[in-house]
């Protein structure tokens, strides 16, 4: 975990650190095992330790992740903290085996709520994942990887419009659902986009 520290999650102190490595959950996945499945719902926030996955929409690779990256983090690098069970827009499968530090939803935005520090700088390093991951996609497709033959420009404009579509619906369904929309919540949101 010190590597992991050192090398993906740096800015966080680490004070900060030790904090939040008590509130995760170590798992292990075997290559090809599923992880989550798109459409399915989830209450968890994921860390790769160590491995590699696919991440899958619509039974089509978008992106490759390995370790450092986080998956399921939907809305928390744009301050939209929704503590209730998220869809899962994509499903992920390990192409290698997989290690795993899994955190609660709820119990994470509690501990950044607590910790200012933990929040700015958590929240810097999803943005920068995100980053990381657009990136990673665009080199797939660059590669061959993603096969571009199959999506026309406008079929894939189409598919990056459906799946923000369906994250901001993801992200939008438990706030409604518990009817959360505080000020600060519609603010994050707006910020979101």
């Amino acid at each position: 975990m010190k590597r992991i520290h050192s090398e993906h999650l740096s800015i966080v102190s680490d004070v900060d650190f030790y904090r939040l490595q008590e509130f995760g959950i170590r798992e292990e996945y075997k290559k090809g095992e599923q992880i989550f499945k798109q459409g399915d719902f989830g209450c968890h926030v994921y860390l790769i330790i160590s491995g590699k996955c696919d991440v899958i929409v619509d039974e089509q690779l978008t992106y490759q992740v390995g370790e450092g990256n986080f998956l399921a983090e939907v809305g928390l690098h744009a301050g939209v903290k929704i503590r209730d069970e998220i869809q899962y827009s994509c499903s992920v499968k390990p192409t290698s085996d997989v290690v795993l530090i899994k955190f609660h939803r709820a119990t994470l935005i509690k501990l950044m709520s607590r910790l200012p520090s933990l929040d700015t700088s958590l929240t810097s390093i999803l943005s920068w994942d995100v980053v990381n991951k657009l990136k990673t996609q665009r080199q797939l497709i660059t590669k061959g990887v993603i096969d571009n033959e199959k999506l026309s420009v406008s079929s894939w404009h189409r598919a990056r419009h459906n799946q923000n579509k369906d994250r901001y619906k993801n992200l939008l369904t438990p706030l409604v659902r518990g009817n959360l929309l505080a000020s600060k919540t519609k603010i994050a949101i707006s910020n979101y986009r």
